[in-house]
């Protein structure tokens, strides 16, 4: 079976200053988790980098567009790229990588399940490698997953002191932060 083409579209304005980190959160039908979770990832990274943050919108058939686009009034770090068919997270965070401007990228799930409190300890073992550091991941140990996770559950279990005991320097499943000379911004052209 063929996925559907997936051709992004930005809908954010650009600044001009390069951000040294981009945020990737590749979403569909997240309305709800939006707000809650920029709000902690600008809490994390707001006076220690400058920051975008990119959410890819993977074809959402709620108000996931509409509400970034307004939440872009609060955050102007925030960006928008726009799937006009669900491609799935794999061709999400493809397009957020290529989209990203930072010198430094992290990948997040758009779900609320990962903290992004954890986000500078992964930025900083990038930056302290010196160039012999291209990729910091981290994982989430003793994960539990139901099939829908609100991010008040998410939130209160990031509160709570044995969960972080258990996760230690990496931050939870499926963030990850890459170096773009490591990575060549996922498809052979050379980093920004």
């Amino acid at each position: 079976m063929r996925l559907p083409a997936v051709q992004p579209t930005e809908s954010a304005d650009l600044s001009s200053a390069e951000p040294a980190v981009s945020i990737v959160v590749p979403v569909r039908n997240e309305e709800d988790n939006l707000a809650p979770l920029i709000a902690e990832i600008a809490k994390a990274l707001d006076g220690r980098w400058a920051h975008e943050i990119v959410y890819v919108n993977d074809g959402s058939t709620d108000a996931t567009g509409d509400k970034l686009t307004e939440l872009k009034k609060t955050y102007p770090q925030l960006r928008q790229i726009r799937h006009a068919a669900s491609g799935g997270q794999s061709a999400a965070v493809r397009s957020g990588v290529r989209a990203a401007r930072g010198a430094v990228v992290a990948t997040l799930d758009g779900d609320g399940q990962n903290n992004p409190a954890f986000l500078p300890q992964l930025i900083e073992a990038v930056e302290k490698g010196g160039g012999r550091i291209g990729l910091a991941a981290g994982q989430r140990v003793g994960r539990k997953d139901t099939g829908f996770q609100s991010p008040e559950l998410v939130r209160r279990s990031w509160s709570r002191e044995d969960d972080h005991s258990t996760m230690g320097l990496a931050v939870c499943h499926q963030t990850s932060i890459v170096s773009p000379a490591l990575s060549s911004r996922a498809n052979g052209s050379p980093a920004r």
